[in-house]
């Protein structure tokens, strides 16, 4: 092993989704990681498994707490058997290591070669968008499944409503329950209170689904279910031949009606996300500046980044910067410096030989043989401690275990040689980082996904915008005079007010870490 390096703690982070993978695939993806800590220096203090869960979801327990932990700064890394292990969605993806980032954690998958270039973020970038499409590709054709399934009037899992049972995978009315169903029914068209219905329930000793009580959202909840009228519906297509009815429409409707007249009405305020909080910085007094709302006097609303000394203590001269223009304007000009025309050409050319190349180096086989060496010297200093006569429980435990972990490589190993090499075409590249380039940028959710994955620091000046890029080191400059720089402010007298500031010309960020160097729009 390497002598570990300062800062190079790490936890494994590993997880399979269904039950056709098994606990052999977690054995499989832990035995690779530590093969690579161990050759790679890191030092492996916990481990975070979540079994049988998908990863298009970031609802995974282990997944958290791994999460959560990374707060306590006690791990730089998290070790991956591959990108996908971490999270099949890309935006899940990027929230997330947005997070750990922030608490000083990268993520370093085992088994892709990825490096902290341009090419290795890129890189990242489309293994990470291939590992959404296979996954959304898996969803669409259990989607077409289920939708068969219905079709025939077959139940297709989930949870039971009340009223129902599932026979030979159809639901069946299960009256004595379908009676209570219509007395709620009833009561509500009486107006009796959600409230009252529960009570009643529950003093009668009358049970929900899986022998929980009854309450307000429960029952809210079924009067508004439409299969209670004969009707299943799932994504945009409607059922009429799944599920028999119990309440008549003109019930169904009524009931409808007295929740809407019931419902209180208040006003929510809206909560508005500021993408670039905790990355957007005066160019005056180098201060970190905050998302605010304002309403004006003919109830219009405003939207600003303010300069937190500005408004405070009235020491600052920078005015208020428009949301919407100001987010717009860096997710622009990330596409624009980052995947121009030209780039875009070099980037896929360059990430072509830099991914087959390590396809080439076939780096997980080289793992899995050094491994599989290791564990056959140790299981033939075994058996020749038993030809010495040292015959004990301990040893006949780990010849066992010795001899299951070797032959579970060795199909490992003729797994992954009988693969054919799926090597990435320019074509491939170039289509992906177009995608990148031409984004729906008016979705809040690409948006945010750009500033996370792009953007380091945003530096606003009277009449300039300086960013900071992953993992740019060079400096443009181009002056910006757009009107939407400046909600209510009165400052208007066109100087560059930032020329004198630690972040101008060619000068690094002189606060806040990493260090690290911008460029100018």
């Amino acid at each position: 092993m390497k002598s570990s390096e300062v800062g190079k703690t790490a936890v494994i982070y590993a997880r399979y989704s269904s039950e056709r993978q098994n606990e052999q695939s977690i054995e499989g993806q832990i035995r690779i990681i530590k093969a690579f800590a161990e050759r790679e220096g890191y030092n492996i203090i916990d481990s975070y498994i979540d079994k049988a869960i998908t990863g298009r979801t970031d609802d995974r327990p282990s997944f958290q707490k791994m999460i959560e932990a990374s707060k306590n700064h006690t791990f730089q890394y998290v070790l991956v058997y591959k990108l996908d292990r971490f999270s099949r969605s890309r935006y899940d993806s990027a929230i997330y290591k947005k997070i750990l980032s922030d608490n000083g954690v990268r993520v370093i998958s085992a088994t892709e070669n990825i490096g902290e270039n341009p090419e290795g973020i890129i890189l990242e970038a489309v293994l990470e968008g291939y590992s959404e499409y296979y996954s959304k590709e898996l969803a669409q054709k259990i989607i077409r499944g289920n939708y068969d399934s219905r079709s025939k009037g077959l139940f297709t899992g989930g949870r039971v409503i009340y009223g129902y049972r599932i026979v030979d995978r159809r639901y069946v009315i299960e009256e004595n329950e379908a009676e209570i169903v219509k007395r709620i029914f009833d009561e509500v068209i009486n107006k009796k209170k959600l409230v009252d219905i529960a009570k009643g329930l529950n003093d009668s000793g009358i049970p929900y689904v899986g022998g929980d009580k009854w309450d307000e959202k429960k029952l809210s909840s079924m009067l508004r279910n439409e299969k209670y009228i004969g009707i299943a519906r799932f994504h945009d297509s409607v059922f009429e031949n799944m599920v028999s009815r119990i309440i008549d429409d003109s019930v169904f409707k009524e009931a409808g009606k007295v929740l809407d007249r019931n419902k209180h009405k208040c006003k929510v305020k809206k909560d508005y996300k500021f993408l670039l909080s905790g990355k957007i910085y005066c160019g005056d007094c180098e201060t970190l500046m905050y998302g605010h709302s304002g309403t004006s006097r003919a109830g219009k609303l405003y939207l600003y980044y303010k300069c937190k000394n500005a408004v405070n203590a009235h020491s600052c001269s920078m005015r208020p910067v428009k949301k919407g223009f100001i987010e717009d304007f860096v997710v622009n000009y990330a596409i624009e410096y980052l995947l121009s025309p030209e780039n875009i050409t070099k980037l896929a050319n360059d990430m072509v030989s830099y991914y087959n190349q390590f396809i080439d180096d076939d780096v997980q086989i080289k793992i899995l043989e050094d491994a599989l060496k290791e564990t056959e010297t140790r299981l033939n200093n075994s058996l020749k401690a038993i030809q010495m006569g040292i015959i004990n429980k301990s040893v006949a435990d780990m010849v066992s275990s010795l001899e299951k972990d070797k032959d579970t490589m060795e199909n490992d190993l003729l797994r992954l040689k009988s693969k054919t090499k799926a090597k990435i075409s320019f074509d491939q590249c170039y289509q992906f980082l177009l995608s990148l380039a031409y984004p729906d940028t008016k979705r809040e959710e690409n948006k945010e996904l750009i500033i996370n994955k792009l953007v380091k620091m945003v530096i606003v000046y009277e009449n300039k915008v300086g960013v900071v890029f992953y993992p740019c080191d060079t400096l443009n400059v181009k002056a910006n005079n757009n009107d939407d720089f400046g909600g209510n402010g009165s400052n208007d007298d066109g100087q560059n007010s930032g020329n004198s500031s630690s972040f101008g010309g060619s000068n690094p960020i002189t606060f806040g870490p990493p260090i690290c160097s911008c460029a100018y729009i």
